[in-house]
């Protein structure tokens, strides 16, 4: 070192040429890919990626890379940036005038910038040319969120003129079937965030009238509106003639002996509204006082009662002076109408369980608002079962890990049953509407609003009925039999006359009374069923296979392999083969393996997806049961060929259930073998969550799968992955903090924990 110089002098100034030379570096690769992004924007102006490409690239001119960005933003320069993405969106609009993903990009941007009056201007011009469910979605949300000038009515006011907009244009003369059909897809919509909208409020009489009169105006029309209206006029004219059934307060739909809109008008033999007939009307006291030893218990007995409240009369007597429990039809009429499009006609059912929150319908699952603000979960808080005590695990003692001293593995009420998060989200079918002690149930009837619940399971009831919908009667059936199981044959014979050929029903029957303790009831309503299917359509026929597979597992969950088996080697004779003896010999066995491999690639090129797959499941519990080694791979390799299909070539309504069936039987054979493995159960239901995160059936496999271990780590892993996307959902926020605190031995919850789950899910709904 030369005599005067700094010591490290030299190394210091090679460090600040070398920071130079890399930020010139990446000057010039943002100058690049700026020069880039913009000649293929102006070269592919419909390359909607390309678009948001190059507003994205704004924030790394602006910012830095991540890596390189350190400063806090002062809120000028987020302003300015915002200001340049808004002018490159646009341009991008211009060139894509009715594009929603553009358009609701814009919107977002706009919303962070703006004062309210000028973004409520923008979105009323946007909605003028252009509707589609997602942007009226934001716009409600706009509304909604508003706090400047969100005000009640002042919001019922904009659904109310959102949904006569779009009965004006369905009804304009020259609108095409196909557009109707997306118009009264997005009306029936606006309808659910609606009657949600005032329900959350505190407004469910209301809400609940309005969809009383929407369900009774959709099944029991009189002869002149059986086509609905073809003119604003003949709309008017068709409210009038229900205004005056609705104002006569005759019995109506859900109600005891309530005939219809069309027997009231067209035989004027409408019986008028008993009080004896009707729901008991509760009349809490108002005696909530702080000082209650149990005050939260007092107020959980008060609540349960003023959330299941019902609509009233004129006649009824109410002790309480309460005016808005009293509807009439001019509250309900400007919200009313007739669905025409045939598509729609059977969404209407599901709208309606959408709206209660009692199941979660396969149709809504994946809306962003169903998945938050109207997810039956967001009330769990008033379930009892999600605040029980955690724990009554073991006391604890030191383990020794490679020398180190360690708490030992607990055994948590997880480890032992999965089953118990019962705010489910999952996919409707028998399985999971009539599951057994050893699955989950998508059903959960609580007493959270029980006078509520049991008026809409009953109009649920009358509207199935009405119009002999074999799906919504099974789901009805299965609400039915929550509420009350020993009424099971009664409710089923009354679904059964109106669908006697129906062996999903049938099917449900039996499960009903195996869920009842009733196995030789079960059996034979099996057999009977099986029986009389020899004499159904052949499309009717092909359902058959459905009883088969829950005979099968019926017996399954109870440990009766060998009686499972017996069944199993049954189904390639079908019906003739009841009441015989089963062979056990080589040749029954390579007869019933060719069966089902034969039927599932037939039934998959029918298109018969469901029939495929109940083939596929059978097929892997026949592996299960017959062979003697019991290869996972071997067992489950039906429905993991079924899957790659489904996945290959796009049959995205059964992919779900695909995997509902593979985790079956991997949970049975997680129970029985020795040879099972935690890791390779993991990633099985790593790739099933990461497919379908608000699966609370896999969330609960998880759990119980990785606290079989008590490896803690991987479960909060998991759960903070799964619930750091930007759409945030209710459901896994609700399950992650009902884990953590399952993850507890006694009272020792990790309070921290579940606090820090709850402040991260209020700040995500926030952003």
């Amino acid at each position: 070192m030369q005599k005067g110089q700094v010591p490290g002098l030299e190394e210091g100034l090679e460090e600040i040429d070398s920071s130079d030379n890399e930020a010139a570096a990446f000057d010039a690769d943002v100058k690049d890919r700026t020069i880039k992004l913009s000649r293929l924007v102006e070269a592919e102006p419909q390359n909607i990626d390309a678009w948001f490409s190059l507003m994205e690239h704004q924030e790394t001119i602006v910012y830095g890379n991540k890596e390189k960005r350190r400063r806090k933003v002062r809120q000028g320069e987020k302003r300015s940036l915002e200001e340049v993405k808004l002018g490159i969106l646009e341009k991008a609009i211009s060139k894509n005038e009715r594009n929603p993903r553009l358009q609701l990009a814009y919107m977002k941007i706009a919303t962070s910038i703006w004062e309210p009056p000028k973004i409520k201007a923008k979105w009323e011009d946007l909605l003028a040319t252009n509707s589609t469910i997602d942007l009226w979605q934001a716009y409600l949300n706009f509304r909604q969120t508003d706090f400047v000038s969100f005000k009640y009515k002042e919001c019922l006011k904009v659904y109310e003129e959102c949904i006569g907009k779009l009965r004006g244009r369905i009804l304009r003369y020259g609108t095409t079937e196909d557009e109707r059909v997306e118009l009264e897809d997005l009306l029936l919509y606006i309808i659910i965030r609606a009657t949600a909208f005032m329900d959350q409020a505190g407004f469910s009489e209301l809400s609940l009238g309005i969809w009383q009169g929407i369900l009774e105006m959709n099944s029991s029309s009189p002869r002149a509106f059986t086509s609905g209206p073809d003119s604003l006029t003949e709309h008017e004219r068709m409210l009038d003639s229900f205004g005056t059934f609705w104002d006569s307060e005759v019995l109506r739909i859900g109600e005891p002996k309530g005939r219809g809109w069309a027997a009231y008008s067209e035989e004027d033999i409408g019986e008028f509204a008993d009080p004896k007939d009707l729901p008991d009307d509760y009349s809490p006291s108002d005696d909530l006082k702080l000082r209650d030893k149990d005050f939260f218990g007092v107020w959980f007995d008060k609540e349960k009662v003023l959330l299941g409240k019902l609509p009233a009369r004129t006649t009824d007597e109410i002790e309480e002076d309460d005016p808005f429990r009293v509807i009439l039809f001019s509250d309900i009429r400007s919200f009313l109408w007739k669905f025409q499009s045939h598509d729609i006609k059977g969404k209407i059912g599901d709208a309606f369980l959408a709206y209660t929150g009692i199941v979660s319908p396969t149709l809504y699952q994946s809306d962003a608002f169903f998945r938050t603000d109207l997810a039956k979960s967001s009330e769990t808080s008033l379930a009892k079962w999600f605040w029980n005590d955690v724990g009554d695990a073991g006391a604890k003692l030191i383990a020794w890990v490679d020398g180190i001293p360690m708490e030992a593995e607990r055994r948590l009420r997880v480890t032992r049953n999965p089953f118990l998060f019962r705010s489910s989200h999952l996919p409707l079918d028998a399985s999971t509407l009539f599951a057994s002690s050893w699955w989950f149930s998508s059903t959960e009837i609580s007493d959270r609003r029980k006078g509520k619940v049991d008026f809409c399971i009953a109009m649920l009831k009358d509207f199935a009925l009405r119009i002999s919908d074999e799906r919504l009667a099974l789901i009805s059936f299965s609400l039915e039999y929550k509420r009350n199981p020993m009424n099971n044959k009664k409710i089923a014979k009354q679904f059964l006359k109106k669908h006697s050929n129906s062996l999903k029903l049938w099917n449900a029957y039996a499960i009903s009374e195996i869920a009842q303790g009733n196995k030789d009831a079960a059996v034979g309503v099996y057999q009977t069923a099986l029986k009389m299917s020899a004499t159904f359509s052949k499309d009717q026929q092909r359902f058959a296979i459905e009883l088969w597979r829950s005979w099968v597992w019926s017996e399954v969950d109870e440990d009766h392999e060998d009686a499972a088996l017996d069944i199993l080697l049954s189904t390639p004779d079908g019906p003739s083969a009841i009441g015989r003896k089963s062979e056990r010999g080589a040749s029954a066995l390579l007869k019933t393996r060719r069966f089902l491999e034969d039927m599932r690639p037939r039934m998959y090129s029918q298109n018969e997806l469901e029939i495929t797959l109940a083939y596929a499941e059978l097929h892997s519990l026949f592996l299960y049961l017959s062979l003697k080694d019991r290869d996972l791979v071997v067992i489950l390799k039906p429905l993991d060929e079924l899957i790659r299909d489904f996945e290959e070539n796009g049959k995205t309504d059964c992919i779900e259930k695909a995997y509902m069936s593979k985790a079956r039987v991997f949970f049975r054979y997680a129970l029985t073998s020795r040879a099972y493995k935690a890791s390779t159960f993991r990633i099985f239901l790593e790739s099933a969550i990461k497919k379908f995160p608000d699966n609370t059936a896999f969330l609960s496999l998880f759990v119980w799968n990785e606290s079989r271990s008590k490896i803690e780590y991987r479960i909060r892993t998991m759960l903070a992955a799964d619930t750091g996307s930007d759409e945030g959902s209710v459901v896994k926020w609700v399950f992650s903090i009902w884990a953590e605190m399952q993850m507890s031995s006694g009272s020792n919850v990790n309070s921290s924990g579940v606090r820090n789950l709850f402040e991260r899910a209020v700040e995500s709904e926030r952003n």
